[in-house]
Formats: C-alpha cells, structure tokens, sequence
C-alpha cells in the first residue's frame, strides 16, 4: 500500500492543506486573521482561482483575511468571487506603487480594483500585442 506523504505534495497545493489544519486546530477565527504573502506561488491559475474562492469562504465565515498578491487571476477571482458571495462590503483592495521620488504610495482602489487587474496583466499584454 502507498502512504501519502506531504512532502510529495507540491508547495503550492501545501497552501491548501495548511488552511485546513488551521482550521481544524480553530487557529483562525473573528479575533485571528489569516495573513498570506502571494499566495498564489507555485499554484497553477487554476488553482489560484480555487484558492481565492477558499478565501472568500473564509471571509464569508468570519474570518479576516490579509493578502499580497501580484496575480491577476487571484485578484479578479477575489474581485468575482467576493461580489458573487455577498461580501463586498468586507472585501478591500489596495495598489501599492512606486512614487516618482521612489516612495512608496498605497491607494485605496476598492471602487476600482480593474487598476490592480490592468497594471498586473500589463507585462503579460507587451509581450502579446507588441
């Protein structure tokens, strides 16, 4: 019989299994974010995706969660799946960016979250349409 070993399991899908045991251990909660630092390394889009819909799950639960990103599937699929969830109230976005003085500026862009989704996919659509 093959046992499953969790060091077999790629990094990025780790993600997932890590926010169960969290759970399991009711580590997270109304009083006890989870903050992810660009979760969407080693994850295929797809799997971003998925990732965000467990996000907004989360979120939807009760529980705050903080993240970075520089994945335009994962801040458009936060963006869809908030809305689609009823938690857009709960859901913030904000573009951090590189001021001409070389500060940093942070903004808020809930009202507009496109700008996160257009500056990300930039690079993407030079190399495409050039």
């Amino acid at each position: 019989m093959l046992a499953y070993r969790p060091i077999n399991t790629a990094s990025g899908v780790k993600a997932f299994g890590i926010i169960q045991l969290l759970l399991n251990a009711e580590i997270l909660g109304e009083r006890r974010p989870l903050i992810v630092d660009e979760p969407e390394t080693h994850l295929h889009p797809a799997w971003q995706v998925k990732y965000a819909a467990v996000l907004v799950e989360l979120v939807k639960y009760g529980i705050p969660v903080l993240l970075t990103s520089h994945s335009p599937y994962l801040i458009q699929a936060l963006k869809v799946f908030s809305e689609n969830n009823g938690i857009t109230p709960q859901t913030h976005f904000y573009l951090a960016e590189r001021a001409d003085d070389n500060a940093s500026v942070i903004s808020e862009v809930t009202d507009d979250p496109n700008q996160i989704f257009k500056k990300l996919s930039k690079p993407l659509q030079e190399l495409v349409w050039q």
